[in-house]
């Protein structure tokens, strides 16, 4: 693995992200509609039904 594919790959300063919406939506059109989202917080859920990673 080259210098700047680490960099881009390794650039987060935490393993916590969320699903781009756009994304999301067209997953959530063409085999929704999703009710829960196995991987979110509070902050970033796409779905009313949540797990944390405290749950």
């Amino acid at each position: 693995m080259n210098k700047n594919t680490q960099v881009v790959m390794f650039s987060s300063k935490t393993g916590e992200w969320s699903t781009p919406q756009d994304f999301f939506d067209k997953l959530n059109w063409r085999f929704g509609p999703f009710d829960l989202d196995p991987c979110a917080a509070p902050a970033n859920t796409k779905c009313t039904n949540f797990f944390t990673a405290n749950t």
